[in-house]
C-alpha cells in the first residue's frame, strides 16, 4: 500500500522532502551531502519518486486496456498521459 493523494516536492536548505498535497505528512526526505545546496540529480530523483503513484495508476490502466482489447486511440491516449507525467518530472 502506498500513501494516498498527490505527492509534491518541497525544498529547504540541503533537503528535499516528498509530502502529500494538503497534508503535512512527509513520505520521504532526501538529504544532500553539500549543505544548503540541492543538486539537479537529487531534485530529479525526488520528482521521479513523487510521480510514482500516478505512474502506477497509468500502468494499471494500461494492463486493464490490454486485457480488454484496447483500440489504437486508447493506446495513443495512454502513451500521451505517460509522456505528460514524464514531462512534469523533467
Amino acid at each position: 500500500m502506498i500513501t494516498q493523494g498527490k505527492w509534491i516536492v518541497t525544498k529547504s536548505g540541503g533537503r528535499v522532502e516528498l509530502q502529500t498535497m494538503g497534508h503535512p505528512k512527509t513520505i520521504c526526505t532526501l538529504v544532500e551531502t553539500a549543505p544548503l545546496k540541492i543538486s539537479p540529480e537529487v531534485e530529479a530523483n525526488a520528482r521521479l519518486i513523487a510521480a510514482s503513484p500516478q505512474m502506477l495508476e497509468e500502468l494499471k490502466h494500461l494492463i486493464f486496456l490490454e486485457k480488454t482489447a484496447m483500440t489504437k486511440k486508447q493506446v495513443k491516449m495512454a502513451i500521451s498521459r505517460a509522456k505528460d507525467l514524464l514531462a512534469e518530472i523533467a
